[in-house]
């Protein structure tokens, strides 16, 4: 008898237990929610049992973002243990007092029903000048097109069509290695021609470990124009400035010393005229992007 009524007692309270887990909704039991997402604009982040493990590149701001569901609230435990809301779904990643990573906890709300998860994160060091390099550069623009300049340690050399109209504007240098944003002094940048020397610019840049600054020298020049040309047999020679001049009638354009002055010389023999000139064949040699050239007189 006393048994019989233990066995009626045990399965009283079972189906009590079981009613009572059956009035619990499903989703209460379930935090973090299937849609709950963490992830670092600096880096990766995979889920592991007890939360996530993030693995960063190099920043000065390593931070994690949540994305909860719509019924789901993120909490986290600050460095005196307090629990504070989190802001805008960003959490700073905190350091210990030599600057290296600790654990996060957080706290996830779902439906009712909160759990603590932690997350782990590692960063890779700073680099210093030796990881410092140019990702890419080009100058030019979507309608007519990009050129890609050549990196020569810190030299950054651009060779443009003749008669390009681009600017210190159009050009465009990114780097891999750096802290914060290069500071750029290209406003004096002058292209080079065939007349004028190039006056480069430079772009300063910060190596992550905070060392020495980096100065990177742009220079843009354009293309050769004309390298030779011949009257007949007579070939003409392309005169160099011994001084710098300016615009006359002997003297098309303005010239930097031992640059082009923009005249052509040719020596010929006495008695030679005009009329016999001009029934000379003409040959002569310009650039690749040139594709008509007229001439006269």
């Amino acid at each position: 008898m006393n048994k019989s009524k233990f066995l009626k007692k045990s399965l009283a309270m079972l189906l009590a237990l079981m009613l009572v887990f059956a009035m619990i909704p499903l989703s209460a039991s379930a935090a973090p929610s299937k849609d709950f997402k963490v992830s670092s604009p600096d880096g990766t982040v995979t889920e592991t049992a007890d939360g996530w493990n993030a693995d960063l590149k190099y920043t000065t701001n390593p931070v994690v973002v949540f994305e909860p569901a719509a019924n789901e609230t993120v909490d986290y435990v600050n460095g005196d243990g307090e629990t504070v809301d989190v802001t805008n779904n960003t959490v700073a990643l905190p350091v210990d007092d030599d600057g290296q990573p600790t654990p996060l906890t957080i706290k996830i709300t779902n439906n009712g029903v909160t759990t603590e998860h932690v997350i782990r994160w590692s960063m890779a060091a700073a680099t210093g000048a030796e990881g410092v390099s140019v990702a890419s550069a080009k100058i030019g623009d979507a309608t007519n097109g990009y050129i890609t300049g050549t990196v020569e340690g810190q030299n950054i050399n651009f060779v443009i069509p003749y008669g390009t109209s681009w600017d210190y504007n159009n050009i465009d240098v990114d780097f891999t290695g750096i802290d914060g944003t290069p500071t750029e002094n290209l406003s004096g940048l002058v292209i080079g021609t065939h007349m004028k020397k190039a006056v480069p610019g430079t772009i300063v840049v910060k190596p992550q470990n905070d060392s020495k600054e980096l100065t990177y020298t742009i220079t843009v020049k354009e293309e050769t124009l004309l390298t030779d040309i011949t009257l007949g047999d007579y070939e003409g020679e392309i005169e160099i400035g011994e001084t710098a001049g300016t615009t006359s009638y002997l003297n098309p354009g303005a010239y930097d010393e031992g640059y082009e002055t923009g005249r052509l010389v040719f020596t010929i023999p006495a008695g030679l005229d005009g009329d016999d000139l001009v029934k000379l064949a003409t040959q002569f040699t310009v650039s690749a992007s040139y594709k008509e050239v007229t001439y006269e007189n």
